[in-house]
């Protein structure tokens, strides 16, 4: 990313952006304050100005460092270009012990460009192309960024995006081996593809107009199996499928997309309706009204109640076990039972006590 914003300032004006930022970094930013009120109508020192462009972020980083620098914008993929892979394997690895591990080089940059211009649909071209995309995997941004760039462009011939497409499809059915870097195509495509298969609802609708219904309908069948074969593999998130499915089909677009969905509201699950079985019973209905009145429970007598006392077996009254029922106390010898703490007449006993 670094090198971009470099290679896009002219060698003069990179010297003299290394000088200012020099002299800045040795008298301290107060020098810098100063150009800035002195220099405005000077367009030798547009760079302390312009903001968004290379001049501008390439002076703030040799002015500190720490600076990052924003995603440089993504070139428009050349298909009129060179067609040929000139660069060999050595060159490129040659490029790539010079240059920042993560980054392609200009050499296989190109290579890649020139695989994807002469591909054809040979399942040689797409086997190279995917092995060059493996082999790189230190680069899967870039490469990603490249292949998907190539898929958007609108002259492009639909053989040649389709064989681009089954390219995509190798990679993402690879992206599962031990090879390191390789995993993370899944992710890097996952976030480009959508802008893809929106660009292919275009074609579609283009197809539709000039083309006719037939070759419409080929593209989109075509596009559709590559889905499908994704979706058996799944080889990208259920969410991400279903996107690109609608997107081909123009069921919504990237804008639709990034709106903020409203909950939906949870649907009442309707109670199911018992169907008869289909056989007729063959007991009868009874109408209420011809029903016989209930019978009034048995009572059960506990107890007589007209006070008379219970018979014996032999007819005679049964006497009271604790005494007599008249209410006299019971005596053995005729006599009566005289009380325990008194007379039973009322009347304290009398003790003698012998006095001295």
């Amino acid at each position: 990313m670094i090198d971009y914003w470099y290679d896009n300032v002219p060698a003069k004006e990179l010297l003299f952006l290394q000088d200012v930022s020099k002299r800045i970094r040795e008298h301290g930013p107060g020098l810098l304050d100063t150009l800035k009120e002195r220099e405005r109508e000077n367009p030798k020192f547009a760079f302390l100005f312009e903001k968004e462009t290379a001049a501008y972020y390439v002076f703030q980083h040799l002015v500190n460092s720490r600076f990052s620098f924003p995603e440089p914008p993504p070139p428009s993929f050349n298909e009129e270009g060179y067609a040929s892979a000139y660069s060999s394997d050595s060159d490129e690895r040659e490029e790539m012990s010079s240059s920042r591990k993560a980054a392609l080089g200009k050499l296989a940059n190109r290579r890649l460009e020139a695989m994807l211009r002469s591909m054809s649909g040979k399942r040689v071209e797409i086997a190279r192309a995917m092995e060059f995309a493996l082999k790189r995997a230190d680069a899967y941004d870039e490469v990603t960024q490249i292949i998907c760039r190539s898929l958007c462009v609108e002259d492009t011939p639909i053989p040649r995006k389709i064989a681009r497409l089954h390219l995509v499809s190798d990679i993402l059915h690879n992206s599962s081996s031990t090879l390191p870097n390789v995993w993370r195509y899944r992710q890097s495509f996952e976030t480009r593809l959508p802008n893809v298969f929106e660009h292919f609802a275009k074609i579609h609708s283009r197809l539709l107009e000039y083309s006719g219904t037939l070759s419409a309908n080929v593209f989109i069948q075509q596009v559709d199996a590559v889905l499908d074969i994704w979706e058996r593999w799944m080889v990208l998130t259920s969410e991400i499928q279903s996107q690109l499915r609608r997107l081909l089909h123009g069921e919504c677009t990237l804008a639709s997309l990034a709106e903020p969905q409203a909950p939906a509201e949870p649907e009442l699950e309707a109670m199911p309706v018992i169907k008869s079985v289909g056989f007729k019973s063959s007991f009868k209905r009874v109408d209420p009204s011809t029903r016989a009145a209930a019978p009034s429970p048995v009572t059960t007598v506990a107890a007589d109640l007209d006070g008379e006392p219970v018979e014996d077996l032999d007819g005679e009254p049964v006497d009271d076990i604790d005494g007599g029922v008249d209410g006299e106390p019971i005596d053995v010898d005729g006599e009566a039972l005289d009380d325990a703490d008194g007379d039973v007449d009322g009347e304290d006993m009398e003790l003698d006590m012998d006095e001295e």
